[in-house]
């Protein structure tokens, strides 16, 4: 079917183009669009079904409050399981207060996601660290 030779009008870009350059469909055996127009669709975060990045992280927030409980348990089963990993892991990203250290720090807890704290309150969050961090150093040091 796919090599007679047999054109069909991709509804992406409206040109009509021959069937070997349509993906396969498990459904009907062609995809309704050409190969380019889904590799463009793709790279440019948009689904098959008009989903935009947005969107998707936006179903995962919703997903993660959902399931919040079992990924905490399942992140506690991990770090049981690899505490040499957990350790390396956790000061990698704590020693140097990254953006997204802190920024996790800041969405602990919290219903709003990482991406939306503003970099003023994240710098401000990283300046409180780094003060709670030298004053538990003074008071390790006195005893």
């Amino acid at each position: 079917m796919r090599g007679d030779g047999q054109c069909k009008v991709c509804p992406g870009c409206s040109i009509n183009r021959p069937l070997s350059e349509y993906g396969v469909s498990k459904r009907d055996g062609i995809r309704s669009r050409c190969r380019q127009c889904e590799r463009l669709a793709k790279k440019a975060g948009v689904w098959s079904r008009g989903k935009s990045k947005g969107r998707t992280a936006d179903q995962k927030r919703r997903y993660y409050l959902r399931h919040k409980e079992q990924i905490f348990q399942n992140v506690n089963r991990w770090r049981q399981a690899n505490p040499d990993a957990a350790r390396k892991y956790l000061a990698r990203n704590s020693a140097e207060l990254t953006d997204r250290y802190v920024r996790w720090r800041l969405s602990d807890r919290s219903v709003v996601s990482a991406d939306q704290w503003p970099q003023a309150l994240v710098e401000a969050k990283r300046e409180q660290l780094r003060i709670l961090r030298a004053l538990k150093g003074v008071s390790n040091e006195e005893c």
